[in-house]
Protein backbone atom coordinates (compact mmCIF):
# COMPACT_ATOMS: atom_id res chain seq x y z
CA UNK A 1 0.00 0.00 0.00
CA UNK A 2 0.76 3.36 -1.27
CA UNK A 3 0.91 5.52 2.48
CA UNK A 4 0.19 8.98 0.60
CA UNK A 5 -2.57 7.92 -1.61
CA UNK A 6 -3.89 4.63 -0.06
CA UNK A 7 -3.77 2.32 -3.31
CA UNK A 8 -2.18 -0.80 -3.59
CA UNK A 9 1.42 -0.37 -4.89
CA UNK A 10 1.81 -4.30 -5.75
CA UNK A 11 0.85 -8.05 -4.68
CA UNK A 12 3.96 -9.83 -3.61
CA UNK A 13 3.10 -13.76 -5.34
CA UNK A 14 4.84 -16.49 -4.90
CA UNK A 15 4.14 -18.31 -1.28
CA UNK A 16 2.04 -21.28 -1.24
CA UNK A 17 0.84 -20.93 2.10
CA UNK A 18 -0.73 -17.95 4.69
CA UNK A 19 2.02 -14.93 4.80
CA UNK A 20 2.13 -14.61 8.58
CA UNK A 21 4.78 -11.59 8.50
CA UNK A 22 5.73 -8.94 6.48
CA UNK A 23 8.79 -6.46 7.00
CA UNK A 24 10.74 -4.05 4.96
CA UNK A 25 14.82 -3.69 5.26
CA UNK A 26 15.99 -0.64 7.14
CA UNK A 27 16.83 1.01 3.73
CA UNK A 28 13.58 0.44 2.38
CA UNK A 29 14.68 -1.41 -0.73
CA UNK A 30 13.64 -5.05 0.00
CA UNK A 31 10.76 -7.28 1.65
CA UNK A 32 11.15 -10.46 3.95
CA UNK A 33 8.07 -12.47 4.44
CA UNK A 34 7.10 -15.42 6.70
CA UNK A 35 4.76 -17.81 5.38
CA UNK A 36 2.89 -21.44 6.08
CA UNK A 37 4.89 -23.10 3.46
CA UNK A 38 7.84 -23.02 5.51
CA UNK A 39 9.99 -20.53 3.99
CA UNK A 40 10.84 -16.87 3.93
CA UNK A 41 11.15 -15.01 0.97
CA UNK A 42 13.53 -11.86 0.56
CA UNK A 43 11.44 -9.07 -2.01
CA UNK A 44 12.61 -6.13 -4.78
CA UNK A 45 10.84 -3.58 -2.50
CA UNK A 46 10.74 -1.69 -5.62
CA UNK A 47 9.80 -4.24 -8.36
CA UNK A 48 7.95 -6.86 -6.32
CA UNK A 49 10.35 -9.65 -7.66
CA UNK A 50 10.94 -12.39 -5.69
CA UNK A 51 15.20 -12.49 -5.03
CA UNK A 52 15.61 -15.14 -2.68
CA UNK A 53 13.42 -18.28 -1.23
CA UNK A 54 14.76 -18.91 2.29
CA UNK A 55 14.51 -22.69 3.30
CA UNK A 56 15.15 -24.77 6.27
CA UNK A 57 12.47 -24.24 8.56
CA UNK A 58 10.05 -27.73 9.09
CA UNK A 59 7.29 -25.73 10.13
CA UNK A 60 5.07 -21.97 9.40
CA UNK A 61 7.49 -19.22 9.47
CA UNK A 62 5.57 -16.68 12.18
CA UNK A 63 8.39 -14.01 12.45
CA UNK A 64 11.11 -12.30 10.35
CA UNK A 65 13.09 -9.09 10.79
CA UNK A 66 15.89 -7.59 9.15
CA UNK A 67 19.25 -6.82 11.26
CA UNK A 68 19.89 -2.95 11.50
CA UNK A 69 22.69 -3.46 8.83
CA UNK A 70 20.08 -4.76 6.29
CA UNK A 71 22.59 -7.65 5.68
CA UNK A 72 20.73 -10.53 7.19
CA UNK A 73 17.68 -11.63 8.13
CA UNK A 74 16.01 -13.67 11.50
CA UNK A 75 13.29 -15.86 11.27
CA UNK A 76 11.37 -17.30 13.47
CA UNK A 77 8.84 -20.74 13.43
CA UNK A 78 6.67 -23.31 15.16
CA UNK A 79 9.29 -25.66 14.64
CA UNK A 80 11.18 -24.53 17.59
CA UNK A 81 14.09 -22.72 15.83
CA UNK A 82 15.39 -19.31 15.07
CA UNK A 83 17.41 -19.07 11.99
CA UNK A 84 19.62 -16.54 10.95
CA UNK A 85 20.62 -15.97 7.21
CA UNK A 86 22.98 -13.95 5.21
CA UNK A 87 21.04 -11.79 2.60
CA UNK A 88 23.98 -11.75 0.13
CA UNK A 89 23.91 -15.84 -0.19
CA UNK A 90 20.54 -16.17 1.30
CA UNK A 91 22.55 -19.10 3.43
CA UNK A 92 21.23 -20.30 7.04
CA UNK A 93 24.15 -19.19 8.70
CA UNK A 94 22.73 -20.16 12.35
CA UNK A 95 20.03 -22.11 13.23
CA UNK A 96 19.00 -21.39 17.40
CA UNK A 97 17.51 -24.28 19.06
CA UNK A 98 16.45 -24.84 22.55
CA UNK A 99 13.02 -23.63 22.68
CA UNK A 100 10.47 -25.67 24.38
CA UNK A 101 7.53 -24.62 22.33
CA UNK A 102 6.57 -22.65 18.45
CA UNK A 103 8.67 -19.34 18.91
CA UNK A 104 5.96 -16.60 17.21
CA UNK A 105 8.78 -13.65 17.52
Amino acid sequence: WNVDTGLLDMILRGHSGSVYAAEWSPDGQLVVTGSADHSAKIWHGVFGECMETLKGHRAVVRAASFSSSGNSVVTCSWDRTTRVWDIASGQCVATLRGHMGDVFS
